[in-house]
């Protein structure tokens, strides 16, 4: 055969399949990642992609692309109509990311012309996705779709341990950072970017216990959950790292009135980890298909990393026993959450 007399592999032809618009959910572990966001620049010259000598860096957004050209769903990433919902940092997570573009239609393998059930394009990501990436939706939405500027609102949550804060007075903290506000001191720089509107609208501010059933103590979990139109740059973690000082007492309530005024002095600000920090959830006009349960093979593996953490955390509770006050006080172990002191 021709094929076989080259010793080439005839090429994909993409546009011999209908393509549409789809949204696709997907929920991931951030923590081996340098972020959502690809880290390898590219420029548009003549038609043609140029990669960067940027060294490479393992993202969220590589990953996925990487899948769905694998799978031949997409050509490249610039003739498929992207957007992306937002970008997560370094160590993120989330619980529902969205991303809109142009997938072929017609089938994922060759010879299967008609099969358009979106199912199959879950299930066959999710075949060559890292395991701790997985798509959990796909629905079909209109060509003018855009998974970011359709996005009524995010919310994310921080979670962490009660230890030794005053959870009534985070509480009030975080009441009063509901509504519009000019929020340029709860913030970073982000240095590509020129800011000039600060304000941003929260919609919800609640710090809650995980499990609502489980008794008080200095190991039961809490859960930060903030709701807004959109957020700058590390407004959540800048954000939780001011809860942590008024509820360790190292600052006063008023310290959120203080810098909501844009007259403020601007503070050295140490962000809070990004390790418990997750995007729980992106909200659209459009309804996007509810999460389906995971596959078997996925929910294995799923099982799998669950139970790994879950005898570590195990084994750390046994040498740990139950902390005192004064453990829970130590300064030091309170700031494995406000991991390094940055200047403004």
């Amino acid at each position: 055969s021709a094929k076989k007399s080259s010793g080439r592999e005839r090429p994909f032809d993409f546009e011999a399949y209908p393509h549409r618009q789809v949204a696709i959910k997907f929920a991931y572990l951030g923590w081996n990642y340098y972020g959502f966001a690809s880290q390898t620049s590219f420029k548009k010259a003549s038609g043609e992609e140029e990669a960067s000598p940027t060294p490479f860096l393992p993202t969220v957004e590589d990953s996925m692309f990487a899948a769905l050209q694998k799978t031949k769903l997409i050509k490249d990433r610039y003739t498929c109509n992207y957007s992306r919902c937002g970008r997560t940092d370094a160590g993120v997570s989330a619980a529902s990311q969205v991303i809109s573009l142009r997938v072929r239609a017609s089938g994922i393998k060759m010879g299967q012309p008609g099969c358009e059930d979106l199912h199959d394009i879950r299930h066959y990501l999710n075949r060559v996705l890292p395991r701790d990436i997985q798509v959990t939706s796909v629905t079909p939405v209109p060509d003018d779709f855009n998974a970011r500027f359709d996005c009524r609102y995010r919310e994310y949550r921080y979670f962490f341990p009660r230890a030794a804060y005053d959870i009534n007075l985070m509480q009030q903290a975080a009441t009063l950072l509901l509504g519009t506000h000019d929020f340029r001191n709860f913030c970073k720089r982000d240095p590509s970017k020129i800011v000039e509107n600060y304000e941003r609208t929260i919609l919800r501010s609640e710090i809650k216990p995980v499990n609502p059933d489980e008794p008080e103590s200095a190991k039961r979990l809490y859960e930060y959950v903030i709701r807004g139109t959109a957020f700058l740059y590390h407004q959540v973690r800048c954000t939780m790292a001011i809860l942590f000082l008024i509820g360790q007492r190292q600052e006063p309530l008023e310290l959120i009135n203080h810098l909501l005024n844009p007259a403020s002095e601007r503070p050295r600000l140490q962000m809070a980890s990004e390790i418990p920090l997750i995007l729980w959830d992106c909200a659209y006009e459009h309804a996007l298909a509810s999460p389906a349960a995971a596959d078997p093979k996925a929910k294995r593996v799923l099982w799998e990393m669950w139970r790994e953490e879950a005898i570590k955390t195990c084994l750390l509770g046994a040498l740990l026993g139950e902390p005192s006050s004064e453990d829970c006080l130590d300064r030091n172990v309170n700031q494995a959450l406000l991991p390094k002191s940055t200047s403004s």
